[in-house]
């Protein structure tokens, strides 16, 4: 999502219909439709007409009615609908001569288990615009140019509480969320990633799992990202997207 005032990006997202887009909701509180536009099949956002590229403005943002409660980050999850609906064609995309169409697709979304039953951990992974470095100050030197991807093990919730608490942070993980990242930092999503996907493939498809939520800096040893956990919201969707 890129904000007009300023024509820079600001938050992920993910497609999930044809006229709606699924982000983090503490990316929209406060602003209203007229803010934003979404920019779909980009790669580079330091390109302004990229080939495969559309903008579309926001009609409405829905925010989950109960975010931020009963604590912080908590239901962070939002909805973007699009002045109009996106043309694709997952099946004739690459040899479609219609410039309406573009290289862009849903999200696969399910009730999916991704947790680990056998002591492996399930890798996800993020894609974003974020930060390639945490840093105190906001310079345009510390974003990615091109589309960033990074692969983070997902682990339980009771652990990520431990490995918070062992680092004097307390952290309430509930569950509808979930954290993901390495016990000795080193890779992790960022600042800029908050509203992108965090997907696990299973036999060849990418399964949407989590939305990117929250964090405490970026990739330090024992504090993993925390994540909203997208199946726990698919009846809220189902409310205003047709049923997913």
């Amino acid at each position: 999502m890129n904000e007009i005032n300023s024509v820079s990006h600001y938050c992920g997202g993910i497609l999930i219909s044809n006229q709606w887009v699924l982000s983090a909701a503490h990316c929209l509180e406060d602003y209203i439709p007229d803010n934003f536009i979404v920019r779909l099949g980009a790669h580079s956002i330091q390109t302004d007409f990229e080939e495969n590229a559309i903008d579309i403005p926001v009609e409405a943002i829905i925010i989950h009615n109960n975010y931020s409660f009963p604590r912080p980050y908590d239901n962070d999850i939002a909805l973007l609908k699009s002045v109009k609906q996106i043309v694709y064609d997952l099946q004739n995309l690459l040899k479609s001569d219609d410039p309406n169409k573009h290289d862009i697709q849903t999200a696969l979304m399910n009730r999916y288990d991704f947790m680990s039953t056998d002591g492996i951990r399930v890798m996800g992974t993020v894609v974003g615009w974020g930060w390639l470095k945490d840093s105190d100050n906001n310079q345009e030197e510390n974003l990615g140019d091109i589309l960033q991807k990074v692969k983070v093990p997902i682990i339980s919730n009771k652990e990520c509480q431990e490995w918070y608490r062992s680092r004097g942070r307390s952290l309430t993980v509930s569950p509808t969320q979930f954290c993901a990242g390495f016990l000795e930092g080193g890779r992790d999503s960022c600042r800029g990633d908050s509203g992108g996907p965090l997907v696990v493939r299973d036999a060849k498809v990418y399964h949407l799992i989590g939305i990117v939520s929250a964090g405490i800096g970026c990739a330090l040893p024992k504090l993993p990202g925390l994540y909203t956990r997208v199946d726990a919201y698919i009846n809220w969707m189902n409310r205003y997207v047709d049923p997913i």
